[in-house]
């Protein structure tokens, strides 16, 4: 709460109309940046996110996410970050090794992480220098070494215990146990960068450099010594191979939906190619009074079987009814389920009055908003999926399709010459595989 207070706080202090700013897309100059961003930023506490383009080579086919503050109050910046991350084709997740996968990463992964859809999930120990000072005095190697495993298995432990039903089920945490986490210093990278440009040393990096000299064995001059340690090639490769991974499972998804859908858009664009040329031939050989008597003749016949085609159709119409009965009560039986996620619940014994003393116990229940919010986002899914799938077989098109048919060739004297049953019946087949059913989605969802 005093999070939120300290917004609402936020835009009093600003002078600004909230209504003026929500639901609404802005460009702006990146010298502007400053006042949507960080506590002093005049508009930040309306912002819900934001793009940032760079013409920069090395980011090219790249985008980035960050996630959202731990504490931030505006909870629709979590819920739309993790709607980005469900997306992402590879999650980092930032941990400094002096305090490696502290309460507030875990936090991170369990509150702020999507618990589905993570296709790739990397743990990465940054600042690998600083942990590596605080070991005793061996060969760089051997400590390099050490230092890493000693990381590694800690992890495993941790993610271990924090991958349990009562934490919720996250699929980052589990990606992350079945992969060796990254170790890197941008510090060396920076220095490896700098020597090989000629540069200066700031203060620290020089002090760190030479703190470091203490292991044997540790190559402060060598630029590909230093690369190597950083550790920064290892996740450029990473990347490079997410990259690779994901040209390949686009390549296989075009070609699956080409496959799936080519015969049946052949047939489709055949038939209006066979009854464009019919068409076409009839208008070069037959003279306007015979097609207008062919024209009085079908209306004549439709006229006499609107009603029976009417009915045909209406009768579909309970038929839908019932089963958009049976989906509403699926998706209301489907709600209970998605009520369960955690409630901390402390009970407080406490003494009130001066002269009277009472005593009360009070029993105070909390969730997390962002829990509730996600928890309600995955049942509106879950339901969307259901619904679609359900509707998509509401109707038997093809019993439709030979009934309407039986009612048309009934209606029709079929030993007219002016009567063409390709005239009437494919266009009614085009017309039945474009059918589709309009429902409004507050009818289906209670």
């Amino acid at each position: 709460m005093a999070g939120c207070n300290e917004l609402v706080e936020m835009v009093k202090h600003n002078d600004l109309n909230a209504q003026n700013f929500l639901d609404r897309n802005e460009e702006i100059p990146f010298e502007q940046l400053s006042n949507y961003v960080g506590s002093a930023g005049k508009y930040t506490p309306l912002v819900k996110w934001i793009e940032v383009a760079l013409d920069k080579h090395d980011l090219e086919g790249l985008e980035i996410i960050d996630t959202p503050g731990l504490n931030d109050p505006i909870v629709s910046r979590t819920i739309q970050t993790s709607q980005f991350l469900e997306k992402c084709d590879v999650v980092f997740l930032l941990s400094y090794t002096g305090q490696f996968l502290s309460a507030d990463d875990m936090t991170l992964l369990q509150k702020t992480l999507p618990h589905n859809g993570i296709r790739n999930a990397v743990l990465v120990g940054s600042k690998f220098d600083s942990v590596i000072l605080d070991q005793r005095n061996m060969p760089f190697g051997q400590v390099l070494r050490e230092t890493a495993a000693e990381l590694r298995d800690y992890s495993k432990q941790v993610l271990t215990r924090s991958d349990t039903p009562s934490n919720g089920i996250s699929e980052a945490i589990r990606k992350m146990k079945s992969e060796n986490p990254y170790f890197i210093s941008s510090l060396l990278f920076a220095v490896a960068g700098k020597i090989q440009k000629g540069i200066n040393l700031s203060a620290e990096e020089k002090h760190i450099i030479e703190n470091l000299c203490r292991f044997s064995g540790f190559r402060k001059d060598d630029v590909k010594f230093l690369l190597d340690v950083s550790g920064i090639g290892e996740i450029k490769k990473k990347l490079a191979s997410v990259r690779q991974d994901k040209d390949k499972i686009i390549a296989e998804k075009i070609a699956s939906l080409f496959r799936d859908n080519q015969g049946k858009y052949i047939d489709l664009l055949e038939r209006i190619n066979i009854d464009a040329r019919r068409h076409k031939m009839q208008l070069e050989t037959v003279d306007v009074s015979e097609l207008e008597q062919k024209l009085k003749f079908y209306n004549t016949a439709l006229n006499s079987i609107r009603d029976k085609v009417k009915n045909c159709l209406d009768l579909q119409v309970p038929k839908a009814a019932k089963v958009v009965k049976h989906i509403q009560l699926c998706i209301e039986i489907n709600m209970q389920e998605h009520k369960d996620f955690v409630v901390d619940e402390k009970t407080g014994i406490y003494v009130t009055g001066f002269f009277c003393k009472k005593t009360e116990t009070i029993t105070t229940r909390r969730a997390s908003v962002t829990d509730a919010v996600q928890n309600l986002h995955g049942f509106a899914n879950e339901a969307k999926r259901y619904v679609a799938e359900e509707i998509e077989q509401i109707f038997d098109k093809q019993a439709i399709k030979h009934e309407l048919k039986d009612i048309i060739l009934k209606g029709f004297d079929t030993s007219n010459p002016d009567f063409d049953e390709n005239d009437i019946i494919t266009p009614v087949e085009i017309l039945l595989e474009q059918l589709t059913i309009p429902i409004e989605k507050r009818r289906l969802i209670c």
